[in-house]
C-alpha cells in the first residue's frame, strides 16, 4: 500500500488544526488522522464556560468530524488505537491494517494526573479535559447543586467561576494558595477574596485524608473536616500523554522531547501540541499551539521553518474576578505590587531590574494590552515608575 504523505495522531486542536493548514498549504498530500476519540470539532477552552453559557455539549462541536475531514479531503479513524510501530520501516498498525508514512506528527495531547488515583477507587468523579468529559458531567450532573472541585490551578478556578455562575453551591479545595505556580501570595489572596464574595468556598492548604461514595460523595480532609458534594471534580493538572513516543523511540523529559522545528529524536517524526516540549518549554496554551501549526505546516509543505516563541498574555476565563497573566521567563523575580478595591496589578521584576512580565486582575485587566505592547521596551529599561 502506498504510504501517506502524513500520519496526525490525534484530534484536539493541534492535530484538526494542523490536518486543515496542511491542507490549505496543498491540495496534493495525501492525509490520514487517526485518533482514540471521536474527531467533532469544537474549541477547547469553551469548555470553561460552557455552563454558565448554558452549552449542550452538542452545542459546543463546531464541526462534525465527517464535516470537516470531508471538505478538507482528510481520511479519518476515529475511536482507534496504535497497537503496533516501526519507526525504521516508518509504519503504524490501526486495526490490525498496516499503515505506512513519509511523515508523522504525533498531537496525542495531555492526560489528567493521577495524582488521586488511590483515593478515588470506586468514586465516581469527573475530569475536565476533553468534550467526553463535559459531555459525561452534563448528563450526571442535571439536577446536582453541590460541587467540589480538587485543584486550585487555572482550571480549578476557571471552573469554580463558571459553576458557580451557573448557580451551583461550589467548594474549591487547593493544596496550597490558588494559582500559587504563577501568582505572588498577594494576588493569590485578592483572586480569593473575589471568588469568595461571587460565593465560591475556597478552602486553601488543604489535602486529602480519604473519599468514600455513599448516598453522597465525602471528603475526609487532613484537618479532620469533611466535605459531602453531589458531584467532584478532579482538576489538578495535565501531564504530556507519551506512550506512542515511547514506542517510537523519541526522547522523553517531561514530555516529547522537540526542536524548534517541532522534530523529534526519531527522523521524520514529529510532535506538537499540549504533549510537546520545545526547547525545554510545554505551552499548553491556545495561542503558542496556533503558532506551532502555522510553522510546522509550513515545514511538511514548503520548506523549514522553526517555531518562534512568543510569549503573550493568558486571559483566564473567571468573570467574577478577571485575570491576565504573562511571563517572559522562568526566573526568580520579586513582584512589584499595587491594588485598589477595584483591581490589582503585580510587575515582575528580575535581578537584573528588569520587568519580566506581569499580572492584572479585576479593572486592571483594561490595562493588559498596552502593558503587552510595552512589555518588551520595559524588559529592556530599568524599573521606574513611569513603568509601573
Amino acid at each position: 500500500m502506498k504510504p501517506y504523505d502524513l500520519i496526525i495522531v490525534g484530534s484536539g486542536i493541534a492535530g484538526i488544526g494542523l490536518a486543515k493548514k496542511v491542507r490549505s498549504l496543498s491540495a496534493d498530500i495525501r492525509i490520514l488522522m487517526v485518533t482514540e476519540s471521536n474527531a467533532d470539532n469544537y474549541y477547547k477552552p469553551d469548555l470553561s464556560t460552557a455552563m454558565s453559557n448554558q452549552k449542550t455539549p452538542e452545542g459546543l462541536v463546531l464541526e462534525s468530524a465527517q464535516q470537516w475531514a470531508v471538505s478538507n479531503d482528510i481520511e479519518l479513524i476515529e475511536f482507534a488505537k496504535i497497537t503496533d510501530v516501526d519507526p525504521h520501516l516508518k509504519a503504524v498498525v490501526v486495526n490490525d491494517i498496516f499503515l505506512g508514512y513519509k511523515r508523522l506528527v504525533l498531537a496525542t495531547g495531555a492526560t489528567p494526573k493521577l495524582d488521586l488515583a488511590d483515593k478515588l477507587t470506586g468514586v465516581r468523579h469527573h475530569f475536565w479535559n476533553h468534550w467526553s468529559d463535559f459531555k459525561c458531567f452534563y448528563q450526571q450532573s442535571t439536577h446536582s447543586k453541590s460541587i467540589v472541585i480538587i485543584g486550585g490551578g487555572m482550571i480549578g478556578v476557571e471552573l469554580a467561576c463558571d459553576l458557580a455562575l451557573a448557580g451551583k453551591d461550589v467548594t474549591l479545595l487547593s493544596r496550597g494558595l490558588l494559582m500559587s505556580s504563577v501568582l505572588p501570595e498577594k494576588l493569590s489572596l485578592f483572586l480569593t477574596e473575589r471568588l469568595a464574595r461571587a460565593g465560591v468556598q475556597v478552602l486553601t492548604h488543604q489535602s486529602i485524608k480519604s473519599v468514600r461514595e455513599e448516598t453522597t460523595i465525602e471528603i475526609e480532609l487532613a484537618s479532620g473536616n469533611t466535605l459531602a458534594c453531589e458531584e467532584l471534580i478532579v482538576a489538578t493538572g495535565l501531564t504530556p500523554r507519551v506512550d506512542l513516543a515511547r514506542q517510537l523511540g523519541c526522547e522523553l523529559q517531561d514530555g516529547i522531547v522537540c526542536n524548534n522545528y517541532l522534530e523529534t529524536s526519531v527522523k521524520d517524526i514529529y510532535a506538537i501540541g499540549d504533549c510537546a516540549q520545545i526547547n525545554g518549554k510545554i505551552d499548553m496554551f491556545v495561542s503558542p499551539i496556533e503558532r506551532c501549526i502555522d510553522a510546522l505546516a509550513l515545514s511538511l509543505v514548503n520548506e523549514p521553518t522553526p517555531y518562534q516563541r512568543q510569549p503573550s498574555p493568558i486571559f483566564l476565563k473567571t468573570p467574577m474576578c478577571p485575570v491576565a497573566i504573562r511571563m517572559d521567563d522562568d526566573q526568580p523575580v520579586e513582584w512589584v505590587i499595587t491594588q485598589d478595591e477595584f483591581g490589582a496589578t503585580g510587575l515582575a521584576v528580575s535581578a537584573q531590574q528588569r520587568i519580566v512580565g506581569f499580572v492584572v486582575m479585576g479593572s486592571h485587566c483594561r490595562y493588559a494590552a498596552k502593558m503587552t505592547r510595552k512589555l518588551h521596551s520595559y524588559y529592556q529599561a530599568e524599573l521606574t515608575e513611569e513603568a509601573i
